[in-house]
């Protein structure tokens, strides 16, 4: 049996960053005097999907991006980890990773001494930016995310990719870019994981 590379999405999968990223969201977008987005809507859809649908230029993006790190960093102490989630990658012998558009200063700080269960933590990757990275790690790899664009990414490189429900974006929104499999607990993560190894 060989064992995979296991990488993680950082905010949402390890990290409940949603409520904070909403903040941060909207911190950036009334800097640039942009309409918000309601609770309604970042409940209901995915963020690449609400991102793309309000069209914002190249540049608007950019800062978009730019203050909501700034925010981001200012607050992490707002964010906790999901610690049923860590807990299960602490029992793995496989070797993990978190590929993530966060800052790694910014993980360290919120995973604390939890940070030695990852041998690598590749950070800011940009909204779309995770590819080239994917597809060094793309060998013998399973990427677990909360997002969709990170589903679309996976599948460009040709890496298995799991979703899971207790992050950002809602189940349906997952469901329409076909994973290779959707879970809601965090103990099935070990469950998948073997069984892909067999």
């Amino acid at each position: 049996m060989t064992k995979k590379t296991i990488v993680f999405d950082f905010d949402g999968v390890l990290a409940d960053a949603k409520d904070e990223f909403l903040n941060a969201l909207n911190f950036s977008l009334e800097r640039l005097n942009l309409p918000q987005i309601t609770l309604e809507e970042f409940n209901n859809k995915s963020k690449w999907g609400l991102l793309n649908e309000r069209n914002y230029s190249k540049l608007k993006l950019f800062m978009l991006v730019r203050h909501a790190k700034k925010y981001m960093k200012r607050n992490t102490h707002h964010i906790k980890c999901f610690e049923e989630v860590l807990k299960t990658i602490s029992e793995l012998e496989e070797n993990c990773i978190i590929v993530s558009s966060n800052s790694v200063n910014n993980i360290k700080k919120i995973l604390g001494s939890r940070t030695q269960f990852f041998s690598k933590i590749y950070g800011n990757q940009g909204i779309m930016g995770k590819v080239k990275t994917l597809k060094k790690l793309n060998n013998n790899s399973i990427y677990f995310t909360d997002e969709v664009r990170d589903i679309i990414q996976c599948q460009k490189v040709g890496m298995t990719v799991i979703a899971v429900t207790w992050g950002f974006d809602p189940q349906h929104e997952l469901e329409k870019f076909k994973p290779y499999k959707i879970i809601s607990q965090p103990d099935e993560i070990k469950t998948i994981i073997t069984n892909l190894e067999s």
